[in-house]
Parts: C-alpha cells; sequence; structure tokens
C-alpha cells in the first residue's frame, strides 16, 4: 500500500484486489508458499517494476515484523545494563525463527573467521521469484542494521540485475549479480562464546514468541527447538532448557516421560539430525561438527558419530552422496 502512494499508483489497487487469492492458512497459520507467490507474480504484472520486492519490505515499518519486535526487546534491556546481543547469537535467532516462520527459503549461516555468512536457498527455486529472495535480504538486513554494528561487506544474488536501479540506497553497498548462491557476509570480531544469561534471555522470549504463533506445538518440538537454537554454544542441558521453557527441570522431564521421552534421547537426536544436514546439505566440513554440534573437542564427537551410524563423517558422507547419485540414475 504505502509503495503504490509514494509512487503514484493508488489507482491500480483496486484492479489488482480482483485478482489476488484468498489466502487459506493451514493448521499452522501458515499461507501455502504457492499462492503468497502466485499473488506475488500478479502485483508484479500490474506494477510492472523489477524492484518492487525490495521497495515493499524497505517500507515496511520494522515494529510490524514479530521478530524484530521480539529482539528490540531484549535489546532495550540489555542496552540499559550497558551490554548489547551478540551478533552471533542474533543470527543463529534470525536464521531458526526464519526457518520456522516461513517457506520461501532455507536461511543458512556460516560462522566464518572474522566474519558471518547468511546464505538464502529457495526451497521452491521452480515457483519463487527474485523478488522474494531480495525482499529476505532486505528484511533481514534491516533488521541486523538495526539492533547491531556488525558491518555488511557484500551482497551476492544469483539472479541478473538492473543497472538502473540504486541498492546502495537499501543495503550501502550494490549487490554482485549472477552469483551461485544468495548470500550476504557480515564482519564482526564477536566469537560464539558459551551460553550465558543474556543469551538464555534471548532464547527465552524468541521461545514465547514462537509459542504465541505456533500454541500447537507439543513439549518435545519445543525442547528440539531450543537444542538446535543453542546447539553452537556449548553443551545443551536440562537447566538450560527448562530456564528457557520458564519451568522447573522436574516439570520438564515429567512433559518429556508424557511423550515416552527424554532430555538425553532428544539431545541425542536433534545432534544426528543436525550433523546430517551439515554435512549433506551444507557442505560442512567434518572437523567444525564437533564446535557446531556443542561437544568440547572433536575426539568427544568423532567417537559419537561412529558410535550412530558406524563410520566417520567423511564416510558417512561418501556412501550418501553415492546413494544420491544412484538414486537420481534410476
Amino acid at each position: 500500500m504505502k509503495l503504490m502512494l509514494v509512487e503514484n499508483k493508488l489507482h491500480l489497487l483496486p484492479e489488482i484486489q480482483k485478482h489476488l487469492i484468498e489466502y487459506q492458512p493451514d493448521e499452522q497459520d501458515r499461507v501455502p508458499l504457492e499462492h503468497v507467490t502466485q499473488n506475488i507474480h500478479t502485483i508484479d504484472r500490474f506494477l510492472n517494476d523489477p524492484h518492487f520486492g525490495v521497495k515493499v519490505l524497505n517500507y515496511t515499518k520494522l515494529e510490524n515484523i514479530p521478530l524484530y519486535s521480539t529482539l528490540k526487546q531484549c535489546k532495550t534491556i540489555l542496552d540499559q545494563r550497558g551490554e548489547s546481543i551478540p551478533f552471533p547469537l542474533l543470527t543463529t535467532l534470525i536464521g531458526r525463527y526464519f526457518s520456522i516462520i516461513t517457506e520461501v527459503v532455507s536461511l543458512d549461516i556460516h560462522y566464518l573467521n572474522n566474519s558471518v555468512e547468511l546464505v538464502f536457498t529457495p526451497n521452491r527455486p521452480d515457483i519463487v521469484s527474485h523478488h522474494q529472495i531480495e525482499g529476505v535480504a532486505v528484511g533481514i538486513y534491516r533488521i541486523i542494521q538495526s539492533l547491531s554494528h556488525a558491518k555488511l561487506v557484500s551482497v551476492d544474488f544469483s539472479h541478473g540485475g538492473v543497472d538502473t536501479f540504486n541498492y546502495k540506497d537499501i543495503f550501502g553497498l550494490r549487490p554482485e549479480f549472477s552469483k551461485d548462491e544468495h548470500r550476504m557476509i557480515y564482519a564482526t570480531s564477536e566469537n560464539l562464546d558459551g551460553l550465558d544469561t543474556h543469551s538464555l534471555y534471548t532464547v527465552n522470549t524468541m521461545q514465547r514468541l514462537l509459542d504465541t504463533q505456533f500454541p500447537n506445538l507439543d513439549d518435545v518440538d519445543r525442547c528440539k527447538h531450543i537444542i538446535k537454537s543453542i546447539l553452537s554454544f556449548g553443551e545443551p542441558t536440562r537447566e538450560h532448557v527448562s530456564e528457557i521453557l520458564n519451568i522447573s527441570v522436574s516439570t520438564l522431564q515429567r512433559r518429556l516421560r508424557a511423550h515416552q521421552t527424554n532430555f538425553k534421547d532428544i539431545l541425542l537426536e536433534t545432534r544426528k539430525d543436525t550433523a546430517h544436514d551439515l554435512l549433506l546439505n551444507q557442505n560442512r566440513n567434518p572437523s567444525e561438527l564437533a564446535f557446531l554440534l556443542g561437544y568440547k573437542s572433536s575426539s568427544q564427537f568423532f567417537k559419537a558419530f561412529k558410535t550412530w551410524f558406524s563410520c566417520t563423517p567423511l564416510e558417512y558422507k561418501k556412501n550418501n552422496t553415492r546413494k544420491k547419485s544412484e538414486h537420481k540414475a534410476r
């Protein structure tokens, strides 16, 4: 609406509305990606603006984005103490929240030397448009810019660009186009430290937001979400999870028993699933996995991995890559 007002295109609104699909949210209150994308293509057809995705997210008030509102609350409290949300924690929480709330892209976060790389991968590249990809990048950039001093050093898009649009006004730099992936890279000197009170408070607030938006998540799913959110910050414990959920350890254990499981089994399952994803989908180096899965040493991780899969991480990756190739060849 604001975009059409600013660019004197409000007269197109009645005709656009006639052709839009009425959203029918699923049981998780999420709108099917196909419907969202079809409406975006409809708007694109009427506006004939190759940059409306960027513009819409740039005009959107940050306060209207639930993720920003939650993190802003955390930042306000920490500001009063003269402290801030650690940048790696901020990006981790954005990634986790983003992967749950939207179907448009998966957001993979890679912690490198003195930098953090955010990679956007369309979940349905056959239908997702560049408007959606660029809109995601702008939205996350604005949230990070408002909550952190980390410097954006590069933006890449795999689609082609249009030289007539000044992206520098949006990102503070011009993106590179026709690259291998959609990515943003931030420079930061902060490291992923162990869990502390501030980290737990931030994850606690994020969990309350997710509980509000997805009230049907059971205790096992909540526990898995929290463990995955804090794995990189060290060994997750029952105490960490219960504190984030605002319940006692005994209550957490009782709730998990009601689902015929326990914290140890959930932690193991989450680590195995995450290891699989890091190795096969994110193509991470096996030597990084001990750190990313919260282990105290590489030897501890490798011993656990061989117990899970009866092979080393490299063997596991090789075997699954071969099976995937054989399946495609059939």
